[in-house]
């Protein structure tokens, strides 16, 4: 069996795997269906494993495991356009709705206040700051990239592709180094 720290390595692995499956998608490069199919059967094995590691369950917990089941299937049937993914589709949107009930009703009537241990991070103060660091670039990068790829601008060698792979990969080593937290 895995250790905690394991999972969470595995599960990181494959969301940077999809994420990058992603960019060969929009690129048009080759191999983005197989770099698709392992990050998204990555993903739910190892979100599955975290969640049977999680020693105590609540109501969110399933929800957000459901949320992440129909997300995978309703993406896999739309990115490899295959036949009656609308279920997948209709699926995905009742677990949303049912999970932004349980997380407004966990934010807003929760009676319990959580404590600072369980919302900190564990990590070294320089890989937080990169971690950072990489989420901004990340975000910067898919918004312009994106942008400048619908509008079909460039600047010298600086295209949409361009930008929007810079982005991407920032996407993908951000979530794979980042700080786990202790509280999942």
């Amino acid at each position: 069996m895995l250790s905690k720290q394991q999972t969470h390595f595995f599960l990181r692995l494959s969301i940077s795997i999809a994420i990058l499956g992603i960019l060969f998608k929009i690129l048009h490069w080759p191999f983005a269906p197989s770099l698709l199919a392992v990050g998204i059967v990555g993903i739910g094995f190892f979100y599955a494993i975290r969640f049977y590691q999680k020693r105590n369950k609540e109501l969110m917990d399933y929800s957000k495991l459901v949320l992440v089941i129909t997300f995978l299937l309703h993406y896999s049937f739309r990115i490899f356009h295959l036949a009656y993914g609308i279920i997948f589709t209709y699926a995905f949107q009742f677990s949303v709705l049912i999970f932004l009930i349980l997380y407004f009703k966990d934010v807003f009537f929760s009676r319990e206040e959580s404590s600072s241990e369980s919302m900190g991070k564990t990590g070294s103060k320089t890989k937080i700051t990169l971690t950072y660091f990489l989420y901004a670039l990340a975000g910067i990068g898919i918004i312009v990239g994106s942008t400048v790829k619908i509008l079909h601008w460039q600047f010298g060698i600086v295209n949409g592709d361009f930008i929007l792979s810079v982005g991407l990969i920032s996407a993908a080593i951000s979530v794979f180094i980042s700080p786990t937290t202790d509280s999942n």
